[in-house]
């Protein structure tokens, strides 16, 4: 098979869609989408919301920042996406976990045949990943279009003002603002993850302890991060989210266009480190 023509079938089968010859790999994809969404893409909107639902209405969206549960929100997520991270870039990593086992051939001979294109491998892998990773965020901004606006009291947008001096007094199109802002800071969790997993991999040694810490590290650092925050070690109370959230939605566009060229240039790099790579 040519490695122009290999995506597809690669992709599929990261997807579990031709792994048997009816429906049901598109099906258990489909029900895991479902029940991620259910998990973590839903909530999003069902804190936006709540029991302002069905008035449309939530005057101080910043409680949402204020109420401390985002950071577990990310922490959970990015536990889920550096799972899936190790997976696609660091071949056979599950064969090198410290176990007494040598490593096992079968599947070092699957990812470094030489027939098989390791960067259209990468690349099949990352695309399922970002599949289904990402689309939950991704129809969350879809339905936030067909949700009722948010206005702020003004008490709310006074407060704003007087914290972010410049800022809109409201936001225009907030719901959409919100998720968008949701799907772009889980991309860029995503490019980064992707490059630390990328650049690790040739680190990641057979029976070896570091097998099992390397791939967590940003984990782990986060997780010390949130430790020393709800202590007040950190010194001053920044809100990293609601700035964040403040920027994105201030400058939308270019955000996004700057999150683009990076995907691509982060996709570029990682290829061809991982076409590199060499069984150790």
């Amino acid at each position: 098979m040519k490695a122009q023509t290999a995506f597809w079938p690669l992709l599929k089968n990261e997807l579990a869609l031709n792994r048997r010859g009816d429906a049901t790999g598109t099906a258990f994809i489909l029900l895991m989408l479902l029940i991620y969404w259910f998990g973590i893409g839903v909530f999003p909107l069902l804190a936006l919301y709540g029991n302002d639902l069905a008035r449309g209405r939530l005057d101080e969206l910043f409680v949402l920042f204020d109420a401390g549960f985002l950071p577990i929100f990310a922490f959970v997520f990015l536990c889920v996406l550096t799972a899936g991270i190790t997976y696609a870039t660091v071949p056979s990593f599950l064969d090198r976990l410290p176990s007494g086992n040598s490593v096992g051939p079968g599947a070092f001979e699957f990812y470094f045949t030489c027939v098989m294109d390791r960067r259209i491998l990468l690349r099949a892998r990352t695309t399922a990943l970002f599949i289904f990773i990402l689309t939950p965020f991704l129809l969350n901004v879809g339905v936030s279009v067909f949700t009722p606006e948010i206005s702020f009291g003004r008490a709310s947008a006074e407060l704003m003002q007087r914290q972010h001096p410049g800022t809109f007094p409201f936001i225009p199109h907030g719901a959409v603002a919100y998720t968008a802002w949701l799907a772009w800071s889980a991309m860029l969790a995503f490019l980064v993850l992707q490059t630390y997993g990328t650049w690790i991999a040739r680190r990641v040694k057979p029976n070896d302890w570091r097998t099992a810490i390397l791939p967590g590290v940003p984990i782990l650092v986060l997780l010390v991060l949130m430790i020393l925050g709800a202590r007040g070690y950190l010194g001053a109370r920044i809100n990293v989210y609601e700035n964040s959230f403040l920027f994105f939605s201030a400058h939308p566009l270019a955000l996004v266009t700057a999150l683009a060229a990076l995907a691509a240039v982060v996709q570029i790099w990682c290829e061809r480190r991982f076409s590199k790579l060499e069984i150790l």
